[in-house]
Formats: structure tokens, C-alpha cells, sequence
């Protein structure tokens, strides 16, 4: 009967406890509803905004960008390509994360942009080479695509200036521009 009465009173005793401390109920998990940034890749040196939308828990986001607020964006600077980390934390200690990566491309650069001749006569062809880096190259006026530093042929019915356009993945694009001038052939009077 001691041992019956001793385990029944240990029982209540724990009901007890558990239903003075925290009223009884208990702490909700962390939930991590999204993780986000406003662009997946960036240039370097731009910014990115990183958003978190979390419940029941303090959120803190790792390489030195520290706490956040549910859906309140905080930009960040990476200077590479980064995969940073949320952690929501409950007060009972529970912590759930989340990542997300931001790749970091660099800037394209055009070192030259040329014409092997400034002016040429009206039926005659040129060719325009381009040097760049870190995109993808195209020239205006029905040119298209160029690869770098590989002449591409054309023949300008009249004076025509090109446009060099070199766009890296992140969207960020750099221009450069060449004239041609057409002159009609000479005549014999």
C-alpha cells in the first residue's frame, strides 16, 4: 500500500509541477514558413535583400548578419558566393533551419570594341571585333551574338553606329559603341 500510495503521490506531484510551470502548456515548435532572397545571383558589389517569414521563435541568420524579424527584409553584401543560414529558436531551446544561397558573379568588362576600318565605301565590308569578359556579347543591328575576340563581317548600306551589349547572368550589362561611316564610291565625270 506504501509503494501504491508513494507512486500515485509522485505522479500528482509531476502533474502538479508541469501545470504550475508555463500554465500548463506546452512551448509551440519553431516553423519556418519561407527563406528568401530578392535575387538568387548578383554582381559583385551589389546587395541583395535576404527575407524570413518564421513563427514561435527568435530568428538569426549566420555570416555576421544576426537577428532578424519575421518578414522584414535585411540586405546584405556578399563578397562571394555565400550560403547563409537561418536558425529560429523557441524558448524551450528548439531550433529548426533553413538556407539559402547567393551566387556572386563578377561584373563583364569590354576591353575593345573596333571597327577594322572607320569609313568605307557604300557595298563594301568590315568586320567588328570585340574583347570582353564575364558575359555574353551582342551587337545591334541585326549583328547578334559575338564571341570574344572573333571578327564578325558586315556591310552597312549607309553610316551605321554599333552597339556592343555584354550581360552577365546576374542581368548586369555594360555597352560600348563604333561607327562606321559609309561614303558612295567615287565617280568619273
Amino acid at each position: 500500500m506504501h509503494k501504491l500510495v508513494t507512486a500515485f503521490s509522485l505522479t500528482f506531484l509531476i502533474l502538479f509541477l508541469t501545470a504550475c510551470v508555463g500554465g500548463g502548456k506546452p512551448v509551440p515548435d519553431p516553423s519556418i514558413t519561407s527563406f528568401t532572397s530578392s535575387a538568387a545571383t548578383i554582381t559583385a558589389g551589389s546587395s541583395v535583400d535576404l527575407t524570413a517569414i518564421f513563427t514561435d521563435g527568435a530568428g538569426v541568420i549566420d555570416n555576421t548578419v544576426g537577428g532578424v524579424t519575421t518578414n522584414v527584409a535585411i540586405s546584405v553584401t556578399p563578397a562571394s558566393t555565400t550560403t547563409y543560414t537561418l536558425t529560429i529558436t523557441n524558448t524551450a531551446g528548439v531550433a529548426i533551419t533553413e538556407t539559402l544561397t547567393v551566387t556572386v558573379v563578377p561584373a563583364p568588362t569590354i576591353t575593345s570594341f573596333v571597327a577594322s576600318a572607320a569609313t568605307i565605301t557604300s557595298g563594301s565590308s568590315v568586320d567588328l571585333t570585340a574583347i570582353f569578359t564575364d558575359g555574353a556579347g551582342v551587337i545591334d543591328n541585326t549583328v547578334g551574338g559575338v564571341t570574344t575576340n572573333v571578327a564578325i563581317s558586315v556591310t552597312p548600306a549607309s553610316t551605321t553606329t554599333y552597339t556592343l551589349t555584354i550581360t552577365n547572368t546576374a542581368g548586369t550589362a555594360v555597352t560600348s559603341t563604333v561607327t562606321v561611316t559609309v561614303v558612295p564610291p567615287p565617280t568619273i565625270t
